[in-house]
């Protein structure tokens, strides 16, 4: 029980998303939970209290965006002194509302010196599918000064939940550096070692924790592999459409299941599984390790 708490510290980062109401928070958060586009497009009654999820690498919480609620100091004292990363999620094609995110964020700024143990802040310019959204280059001038960026380390993305590859790419924001724990470099040698167009490390509940490679295999996993795997936890896949060849191995370690997986590779299916087997441990391995060096 006590490494796996362990592991928790090392390897899952707290992030808070703030932000308006219809921003797009509950959407992000619904998307990330269930990998499932449909279920994150679904209303969903405003919420009045903190809502949350956690994961054995990653820790979400939603603040309110109601006026009367975002404004609950509360909230800000409870849950900020946890965060690694604080996301100021935007809807960004509403521009007749940014004047109203500029003085949120002077509020959001003020509870950040107050009660944050972090000073990085994550700027999601979301909703890019929608007609007039501008990106968050824009969004960046429009609400933050230039002390705010530098001493707040404000970063800015793109996303929408209908382009996985922007989610993929948000996760990567949320987790922070990932070079630093060498779980990038694991996902890579798979990818170069089986000659495959990408590579993967997800979780048990479809999350990615590292992927390299072509955009197009997010893309399969969404439409193909994750409505399969979502029927059962396989031990083993192997598919094949057309010339693209498919295969993940999945494992459970420390009470979590992890998988790894390879698409479109070129080397034969028995060295393809070798090499997914070897980056689960691999995985594993640096995982205890990055424990260990704390304990």
């Amino acid at each position: 029980m006590c490494s796996y708490i362990g592991l928790v510290v090392i390897l899952l980062p707290t992030v808070i998303l703030c932000g308006l109401d219809e921003a797009g928070k509950t959407s992000i958060k619904v998307y990330l939970e269930n990998i499932d586009r449909g279920e994150a497009l679904k209303p969903y009654i405003a919420s009045t209290e903190v809502e949350g999820f956690r994961r054995h690498y990653l820790s979400i919480y939603v603040i309110p965006g109601q006026e009367r609620f975002r404004q609950i100091e509360f909230f800000y004292e409870q849950y900020f002194p946890l965060a690694d990363r604080i996301a100021l999620v935007v809807d960004a094609s509403d521009r007749g509302r940014f004047p109203e995110v500029k003085e949120y964020w002077a509020y959001l700024r003020a509870m950040i010196d107050k009660y944050g143990r972090s000073r990085e802040v994550i700027l999601v310019a979301h909703k890019q599918d929608k007609s007039g959204a501008v990106s968050a280059d824009y969004l960046m001038g429009h609400i933050f000064s230039k002390s705010d960026r530098k001493k707040y380390k404000i970063r800015g993305i793109n996303t929408t939940i209908m382009d996985i590859f922007s989610m993929y790419e948000l996760l990567r924001v949320f987790y922070g550096d990932l070079k630093k724990v060498g779980i990038d470099t694991i996902v890579e040698a798979l990818c170069a070692n089986t000659r495959a167009q990408a590579a993967f490390l997800i979780d048990g509940q479809m999350l990615p924790i590292s992927v390299h490679g072509s955009s197009d295999a997010l893309k399969f996993m969404e439409d193909i592999f994750y409505p399969i795997y979502k029927r059962g936890v396989l031990e083993y896949i192997a598919l094949k459409f057309e010339k693209i060849r498919f295969v993940a191995i999945s494992r459970k370690t420390d009470g979590e299941v992890i998988v790894a997986g390879v698409y479109d590779y070129k080397v034969p299916l028995r060295e393809a599984i070798d090499f997914c087997n070897r980056a689960l441990e691999r995985y594993v391995e640096e995982a205890r390790r990055r424990w260990a060096s704390i304990r």
